[in-house]
C-alpha cells in the first residue's frame, strides 16, 4: 500500500494531518525549518485552489441549471412568436411577410404520397411553471415529409376533444389547462397536406396529491394511461 495517496484530495488531507507532528519532531525525523515552511506554504495553497474549483463547480452546475431552464422558456416564446408570424402571413395572403420576418416560409405539401403514420408512445412531463410538455413518437413512411400534428385535447374525462394547436414537431406545451382540472386527455394526429394519419391512443393524465391528505404539504403526482379512441369520443368542430 502506498504511503502517500495517489488521490490529489487524500494527498492534501494526508499532508494537512501529518503537518503538525512532523514540524514538533522535524529535528528526530531529519527534517528541516525551509522544508516545514514549504509544506506548510504549499498546503495552504492547495487548499485555496481546492476550495476555488469547489466554488466553480458548484456555481458552474447552477448556471447550468438556470441556462437550461431559461433556453426552455426561450423556446416555447420565439416558437409562439414564428407560429403567429406564419398565421398572420396565411391569414392576411401575405407571403412577404416571411422575408421581413427573415424566416423561411413553409414549403407547399405535396398532396400525394404516403400517409403519416400513427402516433404513439405518448408521454407528459411538468415544466416548473405548471406546464405540461407532451412528447409522442411517430414512424412516418419514408418520402412523408412535412408532416405536422394536430393536438386534440378533453377535460376532466369528457368525450368531445377540441383543437388546441397544429405543431410541427413531435412535442406540445400546454400552458392552458385550467387550475383545479382533475384529468387532462390527448389524441394526437399526424397531417400532410389533405391526407390524415390514423388518431393517436387517447393519452390521459390524472392529477392528485400524495403525502398531504389534502391539507397542506402534499405532493403532486400524475399518472396517465393510452386507451384506443372509442365510438363515442366526438371531435369538436
Amino acid at each position: 500500500m502506498a504511503t502517500i495517496p495517489s488521490d490529489d484530495r487524500q494527498m492534501l488531507i494526508f499532508a494537512q494531518g501529518h503537518l503538525s507532528t512532523w514540524d514538533t519532531n522535524k529535528a528526530a525525523l531529519g527534517l528541516t525549518e525551509p522544508e516545514i515552511e514549504g509544506l506548510t506554504d504549499a498546503i495552504g495553497e492547495a487548499q485555496t485552489a481546492l476550495s476555488a474549483a469547489e466554488a466553480a463547480r458548484i456555481a458552474s452546475k447552477g448556471a447550468t441549471t438556470t441556462f437550461k431552464t431559461s433556453s426552455r422558456t426561450l423556446r416555447t416564446l420565439v416558437a409562439d412568436a414564428v407560429r403567429s408570424i406564419q398565421t398572420r402571413a396565411r391569414n392576411t395572403s401575405n407571403p412577404a411577410l416571411y422575408g421581413l420576418a427573415d424566416i423561411p416560409a413553409p414549403q407547399p405539401r405535396s398532396e400525394s404520397g404516403p400517409t403519416p403514420g400513427q402516433p404513439g408512445d405518448l408521454r407528459v412531463g411538468v415544466n416548473s411553471d405548471g406546464s405540461l410538455t407532451l412528447t409522442w413518437k411517430s414512424n412516418n413512411p419514408p418520402q412523408c415529409a412535412n408532416v405536422v400534428y394536430k393536438v386534440m385535447r378533453a377535460l376532466n374525462g369528457a368525450t368531445t376533444y377540441a383543437l388546441i394547436d397544429t405543431v410541427g414537431e413531435r412535442s406540445f406545451t400546454d400552458a392552458t389547462v385550467p387550475i383545479g382540472a382533475s384529468s387532462v386527455s390527448y389524441i394526437i394526429t399526424g397531417k400532410r397536406g389533405n391526407q390524415t394519419g390514423a388518431m393517436s391512443p387517447a393519452f390521459t393524465a390524472r392529477f392528485g396529491s400524495v403525502g398531504g391528505g389534502g391539507g397542506e404539504g402534499g405532493g403532486f403526482t400524475i399518472t396517465s394511461t393510452e386507451t384506443m379512441p372509442s365510438a363515442g369520443m366526438k371531435m369538436a368542430a
